[in-house]
């Protein structure tokens, strides 16, 4: 199981989470198995996402998908940083 995990801190966090949340369908049709949302305790504005898959470059087509553009349209995010974890053999 590999992972991919995001830092976002977006401009409203309880939008970026309702747009966040109402894609999960969307989201395990490009491989994502399980989703894990954090939020910072000392700066409750930071999200920490960590999607679970099987197939990286897979799940990575969905952040360029017209799905994810229309669930990010009207929300801004400030700073989202990206760090893919594979898993080894």
């Amino acid at each position: 199981m590999s992972a991919i995990i995001l830092r976002v801190i977006p401009d409203d966090f309880d939008a970026w989470r309702a747009a966040h949340e109402s894609c999960r369908a969307q989201r395990a049709g490009y491989g994502v198995s399980a989703e894990h949302l954090y939020r910072d305790v000392d700066r409750p504005e930071v999200a920490l996402v960590q999607l679970d898959t099987e197939d990286v470059q897979r799940t990575l087509r969905w952040f360029d998908s017209p799905e994810f553009r229309r669930a990010a349209a009207g929300v801004t995010v400030r700073e989202r940083s990206m760090l893919v974890a594979v898993a080894g053999p």
